[in-house]
């Protein structure tokens, strides 16, 4: 079950790291996947590609991947895991503004899918509309029409009526699946 699964985690793993470390893990696991400089950028912790490197060479339910930078993923249930305990050592506005940074973050790095899941996650829908407004062409372009759907659906009316580009890429992404949907939206 997940209860003992989280719980070898916690006797296992976290209880036997430094504070700094636990804390680090807590703050990066908003990442799907994250790089040093990702990392540093996030926590300020210098030696964050020591962390990283260790911890994945002593199989601790971290992966890397052989890339440039290096990056880390966190096993899914260890990730889902510090998630879940993230709340029990941060407040609810630490944690909104660890998501925020990460968000920008993840941007900047040219992760736009990561960084509309933790804009919207904030309700940052400012910097989400940004975002969409920057890739949806192209992804439209890949056919990754369901992409452009499920990151403006979320996004409230308001911001829509302020934004009627969404309305247009949204239009665009639903129209060759449910044609009178997509012209609604034109």
């Amino acid at each position: 079950s997940d209860k003992r699964i989280f719980d070898y985690f916690a006797t296992e793993i976290l209880e036997k790291l430094e504070a700094e470390t636990r804390d680090f893990l807590f703050q990066t696991a908003v990442f799907e996947r994250v790089t040093v400089p990702m990392a540093e950028s996030l926590t300020g912790a210098v030696d964050a590609g020591r962390i990283l490197r260790e911890l994945s060479e002593r199989q601790c339910f971290i992966e890397a991947y052989a890339q440039e930078p290096p990056a880390y993923r966190y096993h899914p249930l260890f990730r889902e895991f510090l998630l879940a305990r993230a709340p029990a050592r941060f407040s609810n506005s630490e944690l909104s503004e660890i998501r925020r940074k990460a968000a920008l973050i993840s941007e900047g790095a040219g992760l736009a899918e990561e960084a509309v899941n933790l804009f919207r996650e904030t309700g940052d829908w400012d910097r989400l509309v940004r975002v969409v407004a920057s890739q949806a062409r192209s992804l439209l372009g890949q056919g990754r029409n369901r992409t452009v759907e499920e990151w403006i659906s979320p996004v409230p009316e308001e911001v829509w009526k302020k934004e009627p580009w969404l309305l247009y890429w949204l239009g665009l992404a639903v129209q060759p699946f449910r044609p009178a949907e997509g012209r609604a939206f034109f």
